[in-house]
């Protein structure tokens, strides 16, 4: 099981980025790869199941996600299946400083298996990499977005 962690302060108060970031609709603007979230049912925990395509390395892959756990402006959990799976946490605080802009601490876990019979062993490393960049770039994603809203 591959683990990547990532943290960001966001220019923007706690409300607004857990609301966007809780979104699956707005989730394709934001994170590198994703390139459709569809078929979004949402469930009576508040969280949603839905499918997916991911391009990585110039090959769409298919899967479906599950938000298992939703708590309003603190923490989200969303479990993927498909070519490989995966468990994506993200944290929500906010910021307390001296500065009149509000912010907020946005702290993401994404753990995933790489299907190494089907990829190699050697390919792993790469997928890694890649999902290195692109989880630096939600990060970076997520204040640009939000700070034109």
């Amino acid at each position: 099981m591959i683990r990547i962690e990532k943290e960001a302060i966001i220019d923007a108060p706690l409300e607004k980025v857990f609301h966007y970031v809780q979104n699956p609709g707005n989730l394709p603007e934001i994170w590198p790869g994703l390139v459709r979230v569809y078929n979004i049912q949402h469930l009576n925990n508040g969280g949603y199941t839905a499918e997916y395509v991911f391009k990585l390395a110039g090959i769409n892959l298919r899967g479906k996600a599950e938000c298992t756990e939703l708590i309003l402006n603190k923490s989200i959990v969303i479990k993927t299946r498909g070519i490989s799976h995966s468990s994506i946490t993200g944290s929500f605080n906010a910021v307390h400083s001296n500065q009149f802009i509000p912010k907020t601490r946005i702290s993401v876990t994404i753990e995933y298996e790489v299907p190494i019979p089907l990829l190699g062993s050697l390919t792993e490393l790469a997928v890694k990499k890649i999902n290195i960049t692109e989880a630096d770039l939600f990060m970076i994603n997520i204040q640009t977005k939000l700070m034109k809203a």
